[in-house]
């Protein structure tokens, strides 16, 4: 997806036919309304979620060899969300895929477990990807968090929520299971997109150990700003192809509504913007990370 390593254009291209077959077979896009609807009531895709782990192994796909992964780039999570928003799909990808990125990149293998489980077992994880109310406290060795934080994408699917807190004047990451804490679903304007309040009350948790947590946090947000650019152009290319389609068959006074000045001017453009989103998308890098 991104262009630094243009050589593997080819192989980004083989993974997302293997995606889109997958969506359509399993999330076809003529159920996208009902998809939405579910959504809305905190019901995800499971069989394309299971489906996407099990077969094509997307949780673990830039988690690096040596963590269990695949060891792929930005790109090629560029290339799965891109093709998720195609389709409007809804499974709890992005928030697995930006705590795995804390975990792995934090280098602390004391949460090795909580990797091979989300990779091995197809388990959601959520992360907060900003500094919140939520303090941490070691009452006899044991991490305790308290505080709250609103609209964390994808935890009311989650087993494991990934979470930043201030420990004194200290920001530190912690890895707390969802059980441990309050789910609160919040309403949303996308209807796809799980967004809650999460509530930690003395909420037993194991800290991440790296060297700096406010550096991590940037890096983490960058890459969910690239990832969810990525799935939005998705959303317009396909807005662009539907609509063109639409123009085609609707006709008005005996004609195409397409054959129209005026629509053709709209549909042209639609086209060039989502042209410079994907040129957008394309050239970015996140954290020192290319594609």
């Amino acid at each position: 997806m991104i262009l630094t390593d243009a050589e593997q254009a080819e192989t980004r291209g083989e993974l997302a036919q293997v995606v889109d077959a997958m969506l359509d077979r399993v999330s076809p896009r003529a159920d996208a309304v009902l998809r939405a609807d579910r959504a809305a009531e905190g019901i995800i895709d499971e069989a394309l979620w299971t489906r996407l782990n099990a077969e094509v192994g997307v949780a673990g796909l830039a988690v690096p060899e040596a963590w269990g992964g695949s060891g792929a780039s930005i790109a090629e999570l560029a290339v799965v969300s891109e093709a998720l928003g195609r389709q409007v799909a809804t499974v709890p990808l992005l928030g697995t895929w930006l705590a795995l990125e804390v975990l792995v990149r934090s280098g602390d293998r004391n949460h090795a477990d909580t990797v091979s489980e989300a990779l091995g077992k197809g388990l959601a994880l959520a992360v907060v990807l900003e500094e919140s109310s939520v303090r941490a406290t070691q009452v006899d060795g044991q991490w305790l968090l308290d505080g709250e934080v609103d609209r964390v994408v994808d935890v009311a699917a989650a087993t494991t929520l990934v979470i930043p807190a201030r420990a004194g004047d200290e920001l530190r990451w912690f890895v707390v299971p969802t059980d441990n804490v309050a789910v609160v679903r919040r309403e949303a304007l996308d209807l796809t997109r799980s967004l809650s309040l999460v509530t930690c009350s003395a909420a037993p948790a194991r800290a991440v150990v790296t060297t700096s947590a406010a550096d991590l946090l940037e890096n983490v947000r960058d890459l969910a700003a690239v990832l969810t650019a990525a799935e939005q152009l998705g959303v317009a290319e396909q807005a662009v192809a539907d609509a063109v389609a639409f123009a085609k068959e609707r006709e008005q006074f005996g004609r195409a509504i397409g054959s129209f000045q005026a629509i053709k001017h709209l549909a042209a453009d639609m086209a060039t913007d989502a042209d410079l989103a994907r040129s957008l998308v394309e050239h970015v890098g996140v954290g020192g990370r290319g594609a």
